[in-house]
């Protein structure tokens, strides 16, 4: 089991990752957090559009992640509209992970 601070964590590692196909890549925020039945689901956003609202900043694709709080695995939740679909899917891609950790013989 993880706790919430280890979930931030681990999103916020996650999104803050060197991309070398976008060398200006700014820093990201975490900028709300929703307790889940499973874990949580963590929103984020650039800095520079969380803190001024300027729409230049704007990142699109930023979809929430729905961590696990047994083993802190993320899953995207994805951005197409309608959001409670995407959802659904990635508890799904959760549920169905954590069965397979669960079921696998142990080493």
């Amino acid at each position: 089991m993880i706790t919430r601070d280890q979930a931030i964590e681990l999103v916020l590692k996650r999104i803050n990752q060197p991309n070398p196909a976008w060398p200006d890549q700014p820093e990201f925020v975490i900028t709300r957090i929703e307790d889940h039945a499973k874990g949580w689901l963590i929103c984020y956003d650039s800095r520079p559009h969380h803190e001024t609202g300027d729409f230049r900043h704007a990142i699109a694709g930023n979809a929430p992640f729905l961590v696990s709080a047994e083993d802190g695995s993320l899953f995207v939740t994805g951005t197409a509209p309608p959001f409670q679909e995407r959802l659904k899917e990635a508890e799904a891609r959760l549920e169905s992970h954590l069965r397979a950790h669960r079921d696998a013989p142990d080493k």
